[in-house]
């Protein structure tokens, strides 16, 4: 169909002051892909500490919800797996709640779309989960423009 589309689909925490290691201990079912500590050095992929040093001002942690690289949208809707994975996540509500406190905890959705349209729902359902367990949901949608690194503009158009 012309309105489908890959995502990806990740828990992301972002704290003032929480050890990530925590986050990990207390959600043992996900394995994280960043952990950072708020204060640590930076470091950029492959553990390299960035250049001009800097210190990270908040602890972030991150973990994919999914073994595959990208999910496909035809064989299973952003609802659908949202729904899954949030039902399977609900024994966490007072570590949700706890992080919340004074952090945010988020679902990252990426989206990328192979034509200039893709279309989805996200169900009452699925959002009502969400806000259950306390876990906002952030979108970020890539074009076929921003995946071949084709910048838009006057000149492009």
């Amino acid at each position: 169909m012309a309105n489908e589309f890959y995502y990806s689909v990740s828990l992301n925490i972002v704290h003032p002051t929480i050890d990530p290691h925590w986050i990990t201990q207390a959600i043992p079912s996900l394995h994280p892909r960043i952990q950072t500590m708020a204060g640590t050095e930076r470091c950029g992929k492959g553990g390299v500490p960035m250049v001009p040093s800097r210190k990270a001002m908040l602890s972030h942690w991150s973990a994919d919800l999914h073994q595959e690289t990208q999910l496909y949208s035809g064989a299973k809707p952003i609802s659908d797996f949202i729904l899954e994975k949030m039902t399977e996540l609900e024994k966490h509500r007072d570590v949700f709640a706890h992080l919340r406190q004074e952090g945010q905890v988020a679902l990252r959705v990426v989206w990328f779309s192979e034509g200039k349209h893709s279309a989805e729902v996200l169900s009452a359902e699925a959002l009502r989960k969400c806000g259950d367990l306390g876990i906002d949901i952030e979108l970020n949608f890539y074009s076929p423009d921003d995946q071949t690194g084709r910048k838009k503009g006057p000149a492009t158009q």
